[in-house]
Formats: structure tokens, sequence, C-alpha cells
């Protein structure tokens, strides 16, 4: 059986460093500004979610995105864009959708 693979793509503000990329409850990597990451997984059905990087108290106020229910075939590639959204002080959140 073929690995499938969950690609995320983020976009260039390079105010925040870099998020961390979970897959399934676990930290699979870390999602760089203007970067990609692509995770290999096995065919079925993933959570996806991308996280503020740093500790929880320093970053009050910023959202984590939504996470994502994704099923995956055999040999499939299923990509996702990111980017951060300012919705009013102190709000501010990773948006992540299906590209």
């Amino acid at each position: 059986m073929q690995d499938g693979t969950i690609r995320i793509s983020r976009d260039h503000d390079p105010k925040f460093p870099f998020f961390e990329v979970w897959v399934d409850g676990a930290q699979v990597g870390r999602l760089y500004p203007g970067g990609e990451i692509a995770v290999p997984v096995r065919p079925g059905h993933h959570r996806v979610q991308l996280r503020w990087s740093g500790l929880r108290w320093v970053n009050r106020g910023k959202r984590d995105s939504e996470t994502y229910g994704v099923a995956v075939t055999e040999g499939a590639v299923v990509g996702f864009d990111s980017r951060v959204e300012f919705s009013g002080w102190p709000q501010t959140r990773i948006r992540l959708r299906r590209a």
C-alpha cells in the first residue's frame, strides 16, 4: 500500500517565525513563512491543525487554526494553504483552508 501526502503551504508574512504542524494529535513539523511542508500519511481519515509556536501564555490572544478532518486515499496529495488573519486586537488567528 502506498502512502498519501498532506501538503501545507504558508503565506510570506515574516512577523511570525513558524507554525507547528499537527496531524492526528502529534506535532509532525514546522511551517516557516513562504514555506511548504509535505507529511506522508497512511490512507484513511486524518486530523490537521496549525498551532502557534512557543509558550501558550506568550501567545495569548492568538488562535490556532481550526482542526480539519480529511480523507487521504492511496497515493493522493491533499493540499492546504495557510495565512495569518488579523481580526482586531488582540485576536490574531491562523487561517487554514483546502487548496
